[in-house]
């Protein structure tokens, strides 16, 4: 039996088809296609249901990529308070949403909250649900956070490293 174009099923499609976009580096499409399961998810489900957070998560850190940092952040924003709201405070899906947000304040030189946003993502806890590459973006993001103030530079280089260490095993 075929499911109609506003079934919640649909959602969980169109965000894999925009995962793949994403994967494939069609930025463009994946953020259509995370558009779409947004809409379905806000006329078929509760709204602050977790599904909805992944839509707002998928489409803040497609928006940071095509490099509209502060299009990114309501949507970031948006997917912490859904996922704060219906999971717990410290579930370790929060990090993705934070790191992205942190990388957003950071390109637009908001030094100070992106650097709370990004300890906050690397301090909670790990999970398969959040892939090592991205938590080496977060380490390298707030290495960079970190950089200019010099007594905190040691820090910034074991972090940066991290991260290099991370991408590197990632690629292998």
């Amino acid at each position: 039996r075929a499911l109609g174009p506003g079934h919640p099923d649909i959602g969980p499609v169109l965000s894999n088809s925009g995962s793949l976009a994403f994967a494939r580096g069609r930025l463009d499409d994946a953020l259509r296609h995370y558009r779409a399961a947004l809409e379905v998810g806000e006329a078929a489900l509760r709204p602050m249901h977790p599904q909805l957070g992944h839509a707002h998560n998928n489409i803040g850190e497609t928006l940071l990529e095509l490099g509209d940092a502060a299009g990114a952040e309501p949507h970031v924003r948006q997917a912490i308070a859904i996922w704060e709201h219906s999971l717990t405070p410290r579930h370790s899906l929060l990090a993705s949403p934070y790191g992205v947000l942190g990388r957003s304040l950071l390109a637009r030189g908001r030094i100070d909250e992106a650097t709370v946003a990004l300890e906050h993502a690397l301090s909670l806890p790990t999970s398969a649900a959040v892939s090592s590459s991205a938590l080496a973006v977060t380490r390298f993001a707030l290495a960079q956070a970190l950089w200019r103030d010099a007594d905190a530079r040691p820090r910034a280089l074991e972090l940066a490293r991290g991260a290099h260490q991370e991408f590197v095993r990632s690629a292998a």
